[in-house]
């Protein structure tokens, strides 16, 4: 009779390998403390969990009965029948750790094509797809569960009427007879008995790819099996999310988010037995698209330039996106990405339609999310200048006032064309922007009386426009005054455009000035006076302490 505390050297290494597999399972379900290690492991777990499978049924247990990935879990945590344990020649107790348990999918969940294992019941195995219902998202480790007992019938068992490793009695001598005469008759050749060598099992096929995530740019992906059995012996069926079986002949094209499974079948059924499976999931990082490249054939509009064409540029790989474009006025807003329009070819804006300039985002829209992800928009609009001088960010327009001022520029008076130009920047200003005007001849000619930057709202825009038409010019050019604008607003301007028409008339500007200088604020230039004469030294030297840009302008 079997001893209860001792193993066999068959069970030895039966136990040894096990323990092998259950750590191995262990750590995998163990280790899956991120999403994206738990999703790539899902191939490996599966694996091991059907060497278990493999070892339970070769030892006396059975599957077939079985629909739920869970039940299958805790048939493997059962333990034999202790009736049966004395005599048992095998394994007898757990295959897989008590503690593993199944994370099953949700209803909506498992509506997805995310990868999952499911209870194959025809190939008594586990297997990763993309779709059915119930679904394994991952394994974990939880509390134990108490095992279960079973009967686990074997081929054969240890005896049990003796002592000896099997049931054996001695047979009786038998009696001695008397001579018998025996006819020969020559007898045709029997059939030679079938041979009780079981077939060897193949080995699965090789994948030229291993399961995980490439980058979306790769997909579709070009997979090789290779059948590394002998020649002749076998031949490779594989199937592609839960689909047909096909057999396999030449290079298999895969796209994002495939679950595949494949194995190699027997040719010859008596010396050969179909192979385990190979699975794998091959998922998809997608890769964001750059964004287009847009090129305008003019930064702004003038008397010489009525339209500006605009063309995209894809940089991204042929087919992998189209191009999608919308236009704004400087108040305006992008719609959604979703109403952008198609771009088919190089297209033209008018004057006429965007008087005050224009802004155009574009963005590459993805043909396929699960390779690509749309790009980032890109953005270029038409520049917004002040006698030439760039507006731009957060600016403060500073504007002489004094009586020279109404001297002749061009049939209008000099006051009148700075008028002219602020507001004709102020329309062009993007609503991102901030701004506001003051005005100075002996002191202030004019503010708004909040010293506050002002948002480029349309309704902010037309409150200044609509002031500053209203100011008139008086007597003195006091730079000092202009200087000291900048430093009083709460928030203080990035730049400040400065037009004057000659040099100023009342005291000295340094401390302004130099106010300016530790502010950061920079000054820029623009003098509408007599062209070439020293008149505009002032202007140009307060331009150059501050780092901004200075020029002349006539008629």
């Amino acid at each position: 009779m079997k001893k209860q505390g001792a193993f066999t050297l068959v069970e030895l290494s039966i136990v040894i390998g096990l323990v092998g597999i259950m750590a191995a399972l262990a750590y995998a379900v163990f280790g899956n403390t991120r999403p994206s290690v738990e999703q790539s492991k899902l191939d490996s777990d599966i694996a091991i969990l059907n060497q278990s499978i493999n070892a339970y049924v070769g030892f006396g247990g059975n599957l077939a009965d079985l629909t739920e990935p869970s039940e299958v879990l805790t048939r493997l945590k059962s333990e034999q029948l202790e009736s049966e344990k004395t005599y048992s020649t095998g394994l007898t107790g757990q295959f897989i750790d008590p503690r593993l348990r199944a994370l099953m999918m949700s209803e909506e969940e498992a509506s997805s094509n995310a990868p999952r294992a499911v209870w194959d019941a025809a190939s008594g195995q586990f297997v990763i797809a993309s779709e059915g219902f119930p679904a394994v998202k991952h394994f974990y480790l939880g509390e134990p569960e108490v095992p279960t007992l079973e009967s686990r019938p074997q081929f054969f068992s240890y005896g049990t009427d003796n002592d000896w490793v099997w049931d054996f009695q001695d047979r009786k001598p038998l009696e001695q007879l008397a001579p018998t005469s025996i006819v020969l008759n020559k007898a045709a050749d029997p059939t030679p008995a079938a041979s009780l060598a079981r077939a060897a099992r193949l080995y699965p096929p090789a994948l030229s790819l291993l399961g995980g995530t490439y980058p979306g740019s790769q997909f579709p992906l070009a997979l090789e099996l290779r059948n590394v059995n002998p020649g002749g012996s076998s031949s490779i069926v594989y199937r592609l999310d839960g689909g047909p079986w096909l057999d396999y002949s030449t290079m298999i094209s895969v796209p994002p988010g495939t679950a595949l499974l494949a194995f190699c079948k027997t040719s010859d059924p008596t010396i050969w037995s179909d192979s385990l499976s190979a699975s794998a999931t091959y998922l998809s990082d997608p890769t964001k698209l750059l964004p287009p490249e847009i090129l305008l054939s003019a930064t702004k509009f003038d008397p010489a330039t009525q339209v500006i064409k605009v063309s995209l540029s894809n940089p991204n790989p042929a087919g992998s996106s189209d191009l999608r474009f919308a236009l704004k006025t400087p108040n305006g807003v992008f719609p959604s990405l979703a109403d952008f329009e198609s771009y088919s070819g190089e297209f033209s804006v008018s004057v006429t339609e965007f008087p005050d300039g224009f802004s155009v985002q574009a963005y590459a829209d993805s043909a396929n999310t699960a390779t690509y992800l749309d790009s980032d928009p890109s953005e270029a609009k038409t520049t917004v200048d002040f006698f030439g001088i760039p507006v731009h960010g957060n600016v403060l327009f500073v504007i002489d006032a004094s009586g020279s001022m109404e001297k002749d520029f061009g049939g209008i008076s000099r006051f009148q064309a700075a008028i002219k130009a602020v507001i004709a920047s102020i329309n062009s200003l993007d609503a991102n922007q901030t701004f506001s005007v003051t005005m100075f001849n002996g002191g202030t000619a004019w503010a708004d009386g909040t010293w506050k930057m002002l948002s480029a709202t349309k309704t902010n825009k037309d409150n200044v426009i609509s002031a500053i038409q209203s100011v008139v010019t008086g007597p003195g050019t006091s730079y000092q005054t202009a200087l000291s604008h900048p430093a009083q607003f709460a928030t203080k301007p990035e730049r400040v455009i400065l037009l004057s028409d000659g040099q100023p008339t009342t005291g000295p500007y340094d401390t302004e000035l130099q106010t300016l200088v530790k502010l950061g604020i920079e000054v820029n230039g623009v003098f509408i006076g007599a062209v070439g004469t020293s008149a505009s030294d002032s202007l140009k030297g307060i331009a150059s302490a501050t780092g901004g840009a200075f020029i002349e302008v006539a008629p």
